[in-house]
């Protein structure tokens, strides 16, 4: 392509915008050519020279010409040139990472110009020559979806077959994909890539494109043959029936817990492995991340690639239902043994949960406190958090469906841990105010031990009353005499003369070192439960979901486990009850 100054001019002019009006001519040259500190024959110049430049092969003046050309602020399209031409030069002097950023500046900068489709197809070879072959195939997706106007557009198809055929990995091509918006002939594209993996018989990577085809192609015309591939790779693609998935946080604020979970588990079969009752299991570990696209992929790792026929986890609720298409998809179920929202039940019959729910544990104690305790009248102070709140309600509907009153409903900020001390006195009083025979607090055990002396020091005559949050022996140790008395709710008590789950808790401890947690013990029994399955020879994904659904009464460590029985087709199980005497945590119920 000819560059000249006269050829770039002529090119801004009748460009595919369309002829300019004579006026806006007159205007753009004289911004063009009239910009300090340079005059028009200078800049004129020092481009003819920058081209010179490049064409003899001294890359690093040209990059210094073109950089004072930009310096100047020409006419928008000449900026895109020059740094379409510095990546090039940087290209060429193997500075790959600053090639790469000068065409990415023309996709976000100047995504309105003409040399986009070049710059994206540069930007892909920038990446692909710093080995970073998912962002390379993002460009060239990029090109593909610009259509048969780009002069890349062949090549960029034949770039993307080459990086599946030798560099992609499952995780990366997801990744790459989400990377563009749908359209009809990058969706088009993308198929004919699915059947040609089809036929290779790499299901792997074909289940990554159906999937992205199914959930963000899904109104476009080819959508029923994405679907008939996608049941052809499934029955390709069927998971094994002794393998077993882990998706937990393995990194970052909630390693504890996922570590947890991951001990837990593999706990549980070892010992099943050890009795030789049914096949050999492998358990999969992986992390679920920081983010749902994180977790997502994960997912897709353990049920497309590993081919595990459940998966224990995740985590939390809001991960959960993040995935719960996928698991539609797959036709893998999810178990997981923590989450406790009743925004679970949104999530399709391919999630369960072996865990304690918040509206459960709430109505368990709204039922001991009014029958066994006598109370009556009840106060409520709560976090602001998705926990507190939601237990709030549920407590609240509880108490006044068993003939109760709430009299006293406050809010009190999270404890700042700059100030370990934070004033919860105008909270306090306003329950004060209230009489209650009972102050229920569904707040964590830190911020107990903070309220509990501000209750205490305003002499309110009324039982405290705690959920799963409490769980923690320094409740007792540092709350002292001001948690005296306090009950709350739990799924599993250390201190249980369960056999079962005191087995449990010395092996565990003997092999991590550590005491296990409610966490630990709702994951082993989510566990046993896959394992007692697998053990009576479930096949595939689909009977796995049937046996789960048919769980009643199961005998777990943490007590009787339906994972189909309550409200809602909800999670059933049995909670234990708390209580504070002399500093010690004890068992009532």
């Amino acid at each position: 392509m000819d560059y000249s100054p006269k050829r770039f001019m002529n090119g801004i002019m009748s460009g595919a915008r369309g002829v300019l009006p004579l006026a806006s001519i007159v205007v753009l040259m004289l911004t063009f050519l009239n910009t300090a500190p340079a005059d028009a024959q200078s800049v004129e110049e020092i481009f003819a020279r920058a081209e010179r430049l490049y064409e003899n092969k001294s890359y690093t003046l040209a990059v210094n010409d073109y950089e004072r050309i930009i310096s100047v602020e020409p006419e928008e399209e000449m900026v895109a040139f020059c740094w379409l031409r510095i990546g090039m030069c940087n290209y060429h002097l193997g500075e790959f990472g600053l090639s790469a950023d000068s065409f990415d500046r023309i996709l976000v900068e100047y995504y309105y110009s003409k040399y986009t489709d070049e710059a994206a197809f540069l930007s892909a070879k920038a990446y692909f020559a710093l080995g970073d072959y998912p962002t390379s195939t993002s460009r060239l997706l990029r090109v593909v979806y610009m259509g048969e106007k780009s002069r890349y557009y062949e090549r960029a198809k034949r770039g993307i077959e080459d990086l599946l055929d030798t560099a992609l990995s499952a995780d990366e091509l997801s990744w790459s994909l989400d990377t563009v918006q749908p359209k009809e002939e990058v969706g088009e594209f993308l198929l004919s890539r699915a059947r040609e993996q089809v036929d290779e018989e790499r299901y792997s990577l074909a289940m990554v494109i159906l999937y992205d085809l199914s959930e963000r192609y899904s109104s476009f015309r080819f959508s029923p043959q994405v679907e008939s591939l996608l049941e052809r790779v499934r029955e390709k693609l069927a998971p094994l029936a002794n393998r077993i998935g882990v998706l937990v946080p393995l990194s970052g604020d909630y390693e504890v817990y996922g570590r947890q979970v991951a001990n837990a588990v593999t706990l549980a079969v070892q010992e099943y492995n050890q009795k030789g009752i049914g096949p050999q299991v492998e358990v999969y570990l992986l992390d679920s991340g920081d983010s749902l696209e994180t977790t997502k992929m994960s997912y897709r790792s353990l049920s497309d690639i590993n081919r595990c026929i459940a998966v224990i986890g995740p985590m939390f609720t809001d991960e959960a239902v993040a995935l719960s298409e996928l698991t539609e998809m797959s036709r893998v179920p999810l178990l997981s043994p923590a989450a406790g929202s009743s925004d679970f039940l949104s999530g399709g019959e391919y999630l369960f949960r072996c865990a304690m729910t918040n509206r459960l544990q709430a109505r368990v104690l709204a039922q001991y406190a009014y029958d066994q305790l006598h109370l009556r009248r009840y106060a409520i102070l709560y976090p602001g958090t998705d926990y507190g709140m939601e237990l709030r309600d549920e407590f609240k509907s509880a108490v006044e469906k068993l003939g109760g009153t709430v009299v006293a409903e406050e809010e009190y900020p999270l404890a700042d841990y700059t100030d370990k001390t934070p004033d919860y006195t105008s909270q306090v009083k306003k329950v004060k105010w209230s009489k209650p025979d009972a102050i229920y607090i569904p707040g964590s055990y830190d911020e107990i031990i903070l309220l509990a002396p501000q209750i205490a020091f305003s002499h309110i005559p009324a039982v405290i009353l705690g959920a799963n949050g409490w769980d923690e022996p320094r409740v007792a140790r540092m709350g002292a005499k001001y948690v005296e008395g306090a009950y709350f709710t739990s799924p599993f008590f250390q201190d249980t003369q369960n056999p079962l789950a005191r087995q449990f808790i010395t092996d565990y401890t003997s092999e991590f070192r550590e005491k296990p947690t409610y966490i630990g013990a709702q994951a082993y029994d989510a566990a046993r439960i896959l394992l007692n399955i697998i053990s009576k020879g479930v096949v595939s994904g689909e009977e796995m979901k049937n046996s789960l659904s048919e769980v009643v009464g199961f005998g777990g460590i943490t007590g009787r486990i339906t994972l189909r029985g309550g409200e809602d087709d909800d999670c059933v199980k049995d909670i234990v009850i708390l209580t504070i005497k002399e500093g010690t945590i004890l068992q009532v119920n």
